[in-house]
C-alpha cells in the first residue's frame, strides 16, 4: 500500500475509517482486534445490501491465479467485496457530451439557448476543461495538476501541440506525450491571459493570498532554472527538486517569484487564486450532471473517467499520430499501441468530431 497510487491509498483510508466507526456505532463499540467473520459480514451487508445505503461496486476481474472450485467459480474472501451489482457505465456520443457541457457547464437550457437563470461565473473555464479531458484523453486528477509552463498556450501553426505529462501526476507513474488540438491549446492560452491572470490572480494578489501561503514552493529564476524548485531545508540550507517530481499535492502549493512579486503556477485557478483541487473538479462535474437531470438532458458524465466515457474516443488524435513527424515532433517517441488496443481491420472509420462549438 505504501507503493500504490495516491487515490488507492485516499480509497483504503476511507474504507477502513468506515469499517471501524461501524464497528464503534452499530456493533456495541467493538475494537477491530475483536473483529469477527460476522462483523465483517454484517459490514459488507450494510455497505452493499441495504437500501438506505447502497454502493455499487464492480465486477471481480478475471484472474489466472484465483482460487476456484471444481465448476470453476471463483472463490473470494467473504469479507470482501466481490462480485455484487456492477455499476453500468454510460457512454456518450460526441454529440451527448456537447449537449451535457453546454447544458451542465455552460448553463444552456436543453433546447440550446442560454438559461437566464444560471449563475456560474467560471462557464468558460470549466466547459474548457472538460474539452481538453475529452480531446486528449487525459484524467482528472493529472489535467488538475498540469502547470502553466507545462500546457501548450497556442496553436505553433500546427493542427496539433504536444506537451510532456510527467510521470510525478500521471496514473501509475505512465509518463507520455499529449496531443491537444491546436484549436484547445489556442484557447488555453486565451484562458490564461484573460481569466487566470488578469482576473484571478491580479483580485489574489491585491489581497495578499500568495505573500500568506504557509511553506510554499517557490520557483526563483534568480536561485535556479526554470524548471526547478529551490527548497529550502530546516538546517538553512537550500535543496532543487525538478518541477516534473512534484506530487499533484505539492504541486497545490507551487508558486513561481516574478518582478510583479509571486503568481501561482497551476494552470486551472479557482477564484481564491489557488488551484481548482481535484474534489472540487469533481463536485463541479456532479452539479453539472445534477443540472442536466433537471434539465431533462440525457446523459450523466462520472467526474473521475470523462476522458473515458465519451463513445469512440478523438478519432483526430488517432489520425494526428502519422503526421507527428511532419509537425516537427519526433514519431518515435511516442509509445506504441498494444496490439490488444489497436482498431481491428475492416472496421471501418470511427465517425468525425465536428468542431468544438
Amino acid at each position: 500500500m505504501i507503493g500504490a497510487a495516491q487515490n488507492t491509498r485516499l480509497a483504503a483510508a476511507g474504507d477502513l475509517c468506515r469499517f471501524l466507526c461501524f464497528l464503534h456505532e452499530s456493533r456495541g463499540g467493538k475494537s477491530w482486534r475483536d473483529a469477527q467473520e460476522d462483523d465483517h459480514a454484517a459490514f459488507l451487508h450494510w455497505r452493499q445490501l441495504m437500501p438506505a445505503n447502497p454502493v455499487p461496486q464492480r465486477a471481480r476481474r478475471a484472474a489466472a491465479d484465483r482460487h476456484r472450485q471444481g465448476d470453476g467459480r471463483a472463490l473470494v474472501p467473504a469479507a470482501q467485496a466481490r462480485d455484487t451489482g456492477r455499476d453500468e457505465v454510460k457512454w456518450l456520443a460526441p454529440a451527448e457530451y456537447r449537449q451535457w457541457r453546454n447544458t451542465g457547464l455552460r448553463g444552456y437550457r436543453a433546447d440550446g439557448l442560454p438559461d437566464e437563470g444560471f449563475r456560474g461565473r467560471w462557464a468558460s473555464r470549466n466547459a474548457l476543461f472538460a474539452d481538453v479531458m475529452v480531446r486528449t484523453g487525459l484524467r482528472l486528477a493529472e489535467q488538475a495538476s498540469l502547470t502553466d509552463g507545462e500546457a501548450p498556450a497556442g496553436d505553433g501553426g500546427v493542427a496539433y501541440q504536444r506537451f510532456w505529462l510527467p510521470g510525478a501526476v500521471a496514473k501509475n507513474g505512465s509518463s507520455r506525450w499529449v496531443y491537444p488540438p491546436a484549436a484547445l491549446a489556442r484557447k488555453v492560452g486565451e484562458y490564461c491571459a484573460a481569466d487566470r491572470a488578469e482576473i484571478i490572480i491580479a483580485a489574489a494578489r491585491r489581497r495578499g493570498t500568495y505573500d500568506r501561503i504557509r511553506d510554499p514552493l517557490v520557483i526563483d529564476p534568480a536561485l535556479g532554472p526554470a524548471s526547478a524548485v529551490v527548497v529550502r531545508r530546516p538546517d538553512g540550507g537550500e535543496a532543487v527538486i525538478r518541477v516534473e517530481q512534484l506530487t499533484p499535492g505539492e504541486r497545490a502549493r507551487l508558486l513561481v517569484r516574478t518582478r510583479d512579486r509571486l503568481k501561482p503556477a497551476g494552470l486551472w485557478m479557482a477564484e481564491h487564486g489557488m488551484p481548482v483541487s481535484i474534489s472540487g473538479w469533481k463536485g463541479i462535474f456532479r452539479g453539472a450532471s445534477s443540472r442536466c437531470a433537471r434539465a431533462g438532458v440525457p446523459g450523466r458524465l462520472p467526474p473521475a473517467y470523462a476522458q473515458a466515457h465519451v463513445r469512440g474516443g478523438d478519432p483526430g488524435a488517432v489520425a494526428a499520430r502519422p503526421h507527428r513527424r511532419a509537425c516537427g515532433h519526433d514519431a518515435g517517441a511516442a509509445r506504441p499501441v498494444p496490439a490488444g488496443l489497436r482498431r481491428p481491420a475492416g472496421l471501418g472509420a470511427p465517425p468525425a468530431w465536428p468542431p468544438f462549438r
